[in-house]
Protein backbone atom coordinates (compact mmCIF):
# COMPACT_ATOMS: atom_id res chain seq x y z
CA UNK A 1 0.00 0.00 0.00
CA UNK A 2 1.58 3.73 -0.61
CA UNK A 3 1.25 6.29 1.52
CA UNK A 4 1.13 9.06 -0.42
CA UNK A 5 -1.93 11.08 0.37
CA UNK A 6 -2.28 10.43 3.62
CA UNK A 7 -2.93 12.65 6.62
CA UNK A 8 0.52 12.91 8.31
CA UNK A 9 0.35 13.77 12.04
CA UNK A 10 3.19 14.56 14.51
CA UNK A 11 3.23 12.20 18.14
CA UNK A 12 1.30 15.29 20.02
CA UNK A 13 -0.86 15.77 16.78
CA UNK A 14 -2.10 11.94 16.79
CA UNK A 15 -2.66 11.72 20.51
CA UNK A 16 -4.94 14.71 20.15
CA UNK A 17 -6.45 13.04 17.10
CA UNK A 18 -6.97 10.02 18.92
CA UNK A 19 -8.45 11.75 21.82
CA UNK A 20 -10.93 13.28 19.58
CA UNK A 21 -12.19 10.18 18.25
CA UNK A 22 -13.17 8.80 21.96
CA UNK A 23 -14.88 11.65 22.52
CA UNK A 24 -17.04 11.72 19.40
CA UNK A 25 -17.48 7.71 19.50
CA UNK A 26 -16.30 6.99 16.58
CA UNK A 27 -16.06 3.45 16.01
CA UNK A 28 -14.19 3.31 12.75
CA UNK A 29 -11.62 1.27 12.62
CA UNK A 30 -8.02 2.72 12.75
CA UNK A 31 -4.77 2.44 11.10
CA UNK A 32 -1.32 4.06 12.50
CA UNK A 33 1.38 4.00 9.87
CA UNK A 34 4.87 4.87 11.02
CA UNK A 35 8.36 3.77 11.45
CA UNK A 36 9.18 1.20 14.10
CA UNK A 37 10.80 2.83 17.62
CA UNK A 38 8.72 6.10 16.85
CA UNK A 39 6.09 5.49 20.01
CA UNK A 40 2.70 4.45 18.70
CA UNK A 41 1.81 2.01 20.51
CA UNK A 42 2.73 4.47 23.69
CA UNK A 43 0.25 6.74 22.15
CA UNK A 44 -2.25 4.46 22.35
CA UNK A 45 -1.82 3.39 25.92
CA UNK A 46 -1.49 7.07 27.31
CA UNK A 47 -4.77 7.53 25.46
CA UNK A 48 -6.35 4.18 27.16
CA UNK A 49 -4.92 5.36 30.08
CA UNK A 50 -6.26 9.04 30.19
CA UNK A 51 -9.53 8.32 29.16
CA UNK A 52 -9.66 5.38 31.61
CA UNK A 53 -10.16 2.73 29.15
CA UNK A 54 -9.01 -0.51 29.18
CA UNK A 55 -6.11 -1.68 26.66
CA UNK A 56 -5.70 -5.22 25.30
CA UNK A 57 -2.27 -4.78 22.74
CA UNK A 58 -2.00 -7.97 20.77
CA UNK A 59 1.13 -8.37 18.50
CA UNK A 60 -1.10 -9.77 15.16
CA UNK A 61 2.18 -10.98 13.57
CA UNK A 62 2.97 -13.59 16.53
CA UNK A 63 -0.63 -14.90 16.47
CA UNK A 64 -1.66 -18.35 14.81
CA UNK A 65 -5.06 -17.94 12.84
CA UNK A 66 -6.92 -20.04 15.69
CA UNK A 67 -5.09 -17.58 18.53
CA UNK A 68 -8.04 -14.65 17.15
CA UNK A 69 -10.59 -17.44 16.00
CA UNK A 70 -10.52 -19.66 18.85
CA UNK A 71 -11.14 -23.43 19.04
CA UNK A 72 -14.29 -25.45 17.35
CA UNK A 73 -16.22 -27.32 20.19
CA UNK A 74 -18.86 -30.15 19.53
CA UNK A 75 -21.97 -29.73 21.45
CA UNK A 76 -24.95 -31.57 20.43
CA UNK A 77 -25.06 -31.61 16.73
CA UNK A 78 -23.50 -27.97 16.44
CA UNK A 79 -19.74 -26.98 16.92
CA UNK A 80 -19.03 -23.72 18.50
CA UNK A 81 -16.52 -21.60 18.44
CA UNK A 82 -14.63 -21.08 21.97
CA UNK A 83 -13.22 -17.80 21.23
CA UNK A 84 -9.81 -17.01 22.98
CA UNK A 85 -9.46 -15.32 27.07
CA UNK A 86 -7.69 -12.24 25.94
CA UNK A 87 -10.57 -11.40 24.04
CA UNK A 88 -12.95 -8.19 25.68
CA UNK A 89 -15.69 -9.02 26.76
CA UNK A 90 -17.42 -6.05 28.39
CA UNK A 91 -16.58 -3.15 29.65
CA UNK A 92 -15.14 -0.07 27.27
CA UNK A 93 -11.45 0.39 26.12
CA UNK A 94 -9.32 -0.20 22.79
CA UNK A 95 -8.53 -3.45 20.83
CA UNK A 96 -5.41 -3.07 19.53
CA UNK A 97 -4.09 -4.74 16.46
CA UNK A 98 -0.31 -3.81 16.47
CA UNK A 99 1.68 -5.36 13.52
CA UNK A 100 -1.40 -5.77 11.77
CA UNK A 101 0.52 -6.05 8.12
CA UNK A 102 3.57 -7.97 9.40
CA UNK A 103 0.87 -11.17 10.02
CA UNK A 104 0.75 -13.53 7.06
CA UNK A 105 -2.34 -13.53 4.70
CA UNK A 106 -3.97 -16.48 6.85
CA UNK A 107 -3.81 -14.65 10.32
CA UNK A 108 -4.98 -10.93 8.15
CA UNK A 109 -8.13 -12.55 6.91
CA UNK A 110 -9.04 -13.34 10.51
CA UNK A 111 -8.35 -10.24 11.71
CA UNK A 112 -10.05 -8.39 8.74
CA UNK A 113 -13.32 -10.22 9.97
CA UNK A 114 -13.18 -8.43 13.73
CA UNK A 115 -12.13 -5.52 11.42
CA UNK A 116 -15.25 -5.56 8.93
CA UNK A 117 -17.68 -6.93 10.96
CA UNK A 118 -16.34 -6.93 14.72
CA UNK A 119 -17.02 -10.56 15.25
CA UNK A 120 -15.22 -13.48 14.39
CA UNK A 121 -16.62 -16.49 14.86
CA UNK A 122 -18.54 -16.98 17.92
CA UNK A 123 -17.28 -13.70 19.15
CA UNK A 124 -18.19 -10.08 18.93
CA UNK A 125 -16.25 -7.15 19.88
CA UNK A 126 -18.52 -5.04 22.73
CA UNK A 127 -20.09 -1.87 21.31
CA UNK A 128 -18.32 0.20 23.69
CA UNK A 129 -14.37 -1.21 22.03
CA UNK A 130 -12.42 0.73 19.37
CA UNK A 131 -10.64 -1.42 17.20
CA UNK A 132 -7.44 0.63 16.40
CA UNK A 133 -4.12 -0.98 14.11
CA UNK A 134 -0.53 0.15 13.76
CA UNK A 135 1.93 -1.15 11.00
CA UNK A 136 5.36 -0.47 9.36
CA UNK A 137 5.88 1.03 6.14
CA UNK A 138 7.55 -1.01 3.74
CA UNK A 139 9.90 1.87 3.66
CA UNK A 140 10.72 1.10 6.76
CA UNK A 141 12.79 -2.09 5.26
CA UNK A 142 9.71 -3.81 7.34
CA UNK A 143 8.90 -7.52 5.97
CA UNK A 144 5.45 -6.18 5.76
CA UNK A 145 2.62 -7.90 3.91
CA UNK A 146 0.23 -5.73 1.63
CA UNK A 147 -3.24 -4.92 3.12
CA UNK A 148 -6.01 -6.25 1.11
CA UNK A 149 -7.97 -2.94 -0.64
CA UNK A 150 -11.59 -4.09 1.00
CA UNK A 151 -9.44 -4.04 4.59
CA UNK A 152 -7.31 -1.01 3.58
CA UNK A 153 -10.84 1.25 2.53
CA UNK A 154 -12.68 0.16 6.08
CA UNK A 155 -9.70 2.21 7.64
CA UNK A 156 -8.82 5.96 9.33
CA UNK A 157 -5.56 5.66 8.15
CA UNK A 158 -3.37 8.45 10.00
CA UNK A 159 0.24 8.54 9.16
CA UNK A 160 2.90 9.68 12.34
CA UNK A 161 6.26 10.93 12.13
CA UNK A 162 8.92 11.92 15.15
CA UNK A 163 10.78 15.43 15.53
CA UNK A 164 13.74 15.89 17.77
CA UNK A 165 11.46 19.01 19.66
CA UNK A 166 9.25 16.51 20.49
CA UNK A 167 11.99 13.84 21.98
CA UNK A 168 13.70 16.41 23.80
CA UNK A 169 10.08 17.74 25.43
CA UNK A 170 9.80 14.15 26.12
CA UNK A 171 13.51 13.39 27.04
CA UNK A 172 13.16 16.89 29.75
CA UNK A 173 10.01 15.42 31.31
CA UNK A 174 11.30 11.83 31.75
CA UNK A 175 14.67 13.19 32.89
CA UNK A 176 16.60 11.67 30.07
CA UNK A 177 20.24 12.12 30.39
CA UNK A 178 21.27 15.17 29.55
CA UNK A 179 23.99 14.11 27.34
CA UNK A 180 21.57 12.16 25.13
CA UNK A 181 19.91 15.52 24.29
CA UNK A 182 22.94 17.40 23.66
CA UNK A 183 24.40 15.12 21.51
CA UNK A 184 21.19 14.66 19.36
CA UNK A 185 21.23 18.39 19.26
CA UNK A 186 24.39 18.15 17.39
CA UNK A 187 23.51 15.15 15.75
CA UNK A 188 19.55 15.31 14.98
CA UNK A 189 19.47 12.63 12.15
CA UNK A 190 20.31 9.94 14.48
CA UNK A 191 17.26 10.60 16.48
CA UNK A 192 15.97 7.85 14.42
CA UNK A 193 17.98 6.08 11.65
CA UNK A 194 17.07 2.22 10.58
CA UNK A 195 19.80 0.21 9.83
CA UNK A 196 18.69 -2.32 8.10
CA UNK A 197 21.72 -4.95 8.17
CA UNK A 198 21.52 -4.62 12.37
CA UNK A 199 19.28 -5.20 15.17
CA UNK A 200 20.19 -2.62 17.25
CA UNK A 201 19.91 1.08 15.52
CA UNK A 202 19.23 4.40 16.95
CA UNK A 203 15.09 5.00 17.54
CA UNK A 204 13.64 7.69 19.89
CA UNK A 205 12.43 4.10 21.84
CA UNK A 206 15.95 3.13 21.77
CA UNK A 207 17.58 6.11 23.30
CA UNK A 208 15.11 5.55 26.19
CA UNK A 209 16.78 2.12 26.05
CA UNK A 210 20.05 3.66 25.71
CA UNK A 211 19.63 6.19 29.41
CA UNK A 212 18.59 3.09 31.11
CA UNK A 213 21.93 1.42 30.31
CA UNK A 214 23.46 4.75 31.05
CA UNK A 215 22.49 4.78 34.28
CA UNK A 216 23.87 1.64 34.90
CA UNK A 217 27.19 2.34 33.63
CA UNK A 218 26.53 0.29 30.83
CA UNK A 219 27.39 0.51 27.05
CA UNK A 220 24.51 1.82 25.07
CA UNK A 221 25.73 0.25 21.75
CA UNK A 222 23.50 -2.82 22.80
CA UNK A 223 20.57 -0.43 21.96
CA UNK A 224 21.28 2.06 19.62
CA UNK A 225 24.13 0.01 17.62
CA UNK A 226 27.81 0.31 17.46
CA UNK A 227 28.06 2.95 15.50
CA UNK A 228 25.71 5.98 16.97
CA UNK A 229 27.39 4.10 20.12
CA UNK A 230 30.95 5.25 18.47
CA UNK A 231 29.85 8.65 17.78
CA UNK A 232 28.10 9.16 21.24
CA UNK A 233 30.87 8.19 23.39
CA UNK A 234 33.26 10.66 21.45
CA UNK A 235 30.93 12.94 22.06
CA UNK A 236 30.50 12.66 25.30
CA UNK A 237 34.48 13.01 25.81
CA UNK A 238 34.04 16.36 24.41
CA UNK A 239 31.05 17.43 26.49
CA UNK A 240 32.66 16.00 29.62
CA UNK A 241 36.08 18.81 28.87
Amino acid sequence: MELKEMKKLNIKKLGAFLNQIIQHKIKSSLMIWGAPGIGKSSVVESIANSNNMELVDLRISQLAPTDLRGIPVPKEDKAFWFPPEFLPTRGKGILFLDEINMAPPAVQGIAQQLILDRKVGSYEVPKDWFIWSAGNRKTDFAAVFDMPAPLANRFIHLEVNTSLDEFKNYALANKIDDRIISFLNFRPKLLHKIDKNNPSWPSPRSWDIADKLLKANLTVDPAIGAGAGSEFRSFCKIYKE
